[in-house]
């Protein structure tokens, strides 16, 4: 005997992939300064010396550059993280 799935059941687990799908977009990048100070932002770049950033809050604000000498670790919306070692002072 086969069994059908019932309309209820469908629409619930459509209605839970949704919201699963939903939270995806809440992630958000995190900058953590030596000073101890944590900052969720969206990053734009990332390279050797440097990150480039705009604040959550302005996300149509300007692009700002931090050194990463001046950084503890970056976590990225992906859930990767990127401790820094390199601390060579800027001169």
């Amino acid at each position: 005997m086969k069994r059908k799935v019932r309309p209820a059941s469908s629409l619930i687990i459509i209605l839970y992939l949704v919201i699963l799908h939903s939270f995806q977009g809440f992630a958000q990048d995190w900058l953590y300064f030596l000073d101890g100070v944590e900052m969720e932002v969206k990053i734009t770049e990332v390279t050797t010396d440097y990150v480039k950033y705009k604040k959550l809050k302005e996300p149509e604000g300007p692009t700002l550059i931090m050194l990463k000498a001046n950084l503890l670790k970056i976590s990225h919306d992906n859930g990767t993280e990127e401790l820094i070692e390199n601390r060579a002072s800027v001169e």
